[in-house]
């Protein structure tokens, strides 16, 4: 009897060693900067719309300018991103 408790002793120590020398985890590493690079068009008025020719089968948009420009200032203002935004 005395020696199934060593033995479960022995075994219960054995695998407290094996759990608390376990590889520490692999040191986190820290990101990098990234610069983000973004081509952002909006285009409004199209050469061949039906507001410029005649039997287009489309017509220009309206905003989608200003939808450009606003997704711009987004990437600017919360990623802080360097924007070029040329003049219309």
């Amino acid at each position: 009897m005395r020696a199934l408790a060593l033995l479960a002793a022995l075994a219960l120590n054995l695998a407290l060693v094996a759990c608390s020398s376990a590889a520490p985890p692999p040191p986190k590493t820290v990101a990098q900067p990234r610069e983000i690079h973004a081509l952002i068009v909006g285009v409004d008025h199209y050469r061949f719309s039906r507001d410029h020719t005649d039997g287009a089968d489309f017509s220009d948009l309206h905003g989608a300018v200003g939808d450009a420009q606003r997704f711009a200032a987004a990437l600017t203002e919360q990623l802080g991103v360097a924007a070029a935004v040329p003049a219309p």
